[in-house]
């Protein structure tokens, strides 16, 4: 198992590479997006070219398998071995110049990842994650730092706000009016695969994010589970709201201090049922 594992995993992260090398470069076409609150929002031709390159390598891989992805196959997630696959997260920094930004995928068995590989082009970094091997940066072992001893002292890396859910937007804006005076510092960075980056190597403290589609998250989300950051499970399965942490401690101080009145009023229940 962990054998083939790893042989697909050099099959992803190859693939992700070349499609950087070959198609990585400033977009010739950008196109507004809709969403459901009105934001902005943009798919340029880059996106577009680097998804069909690693839809079509994974499918001459494995034919059988079946892909989900941000610009085409937005497929519901079944049980069948599934790719999630986001060509560029972070779009908007990618076109303006900005150095935060990636490629990610994660292949997912029976709903459940059992990898997951992120490249950020910028630092020329692969991060990557195998269930039972562990995480790794350059396939060196990957875990987040300590290095804040209390909230106060942390960094915070946010999701930008949402572009399907207004209440989310009015949450997220609640929960920065809270926390602003209670750490060190609030970074809004605009792409998922950077925040857990940041926070599974220890840059950051803690992250938060309304949870959404799959391929903005999972791969993130199973790097940090894999380096040993802190995932406060029952918190996203109740309510789709995401903290995840260098330790528990600094989850739980920022769970009561900052999360916990804004989340109990928006989903309308009391502490002790989430």
């Amino acid at each position: 198992m962990e054998s083939n594992l790893r042989e697909q995993l050099e099959f992803i992260t190859k693939t992700i590479r070349t499609s950087a090398q070959l198609y990585l470069k400033e977009s010739d076409s950008v196109e507004t997006k809709e969403n459901d609150v009105g934001s902005y929002d943009i798919v340029t031709d880059v996106d577009v070219i680097i998804e069909d390159y690693i839809i079509s390598e994974i499918s001459r891989k494995y034919p059988n398998d079946r892909i989900i992805c941000e610009e085409r196959n937005n497929d519901v997630l079944t049980d069948e071995r599934t790719w999630v696959l986001d060509p560029i997260d972070g779009t908007i920094n990618f076109h303006r110049g900005i150095p935060a930004y990636g490629i990610q995928a994660a292949l997912l068995i029976d709903r459940e990842p059992v990898l997951s590989v992120i490249y950020i082009p910028s630092e020329d970094s692969v991060f990557s994650a195998v269930k039972g091997l562990g995480a790794f940066v350059n396939d060196k072992p990957l875990h987040p730092k300590r290095v804040a001893g209390s909230l106060k002292e942390s960094i915070i890396s946010l999701c930008d706000f949402s572009r399907k859910n207004s209440a989310y937007r009015d949450a997220l804006s609640d929960m920065i009016s809270l926390m602003y005076n209670k750490v060190a510092r609030i970074k809004m960075v605009g792409a998922a695969c950077y925040d857990f980056v940041m926070v599974s190597t220890g840059r950051v403290d803690l992250h938060i994010r309304f949870v959404n589609n799959i391929w903005d998250f999972i791969p993130g989300l199973f790097l940090a589970e894999m380096s040993g950051a802190y995932i406060d499970r029952k918190l996203l399965d109740r309510t789709g709201f995401l903290i995840v942490a260098s330790n528990e401690d600094i989850c739980k101080e920022f769970y009561d201090e900052v999360a916990e009145p804004v989340i109990s009023q928006l989903f309308d229940c009391k502490e002790s049922d989430l």
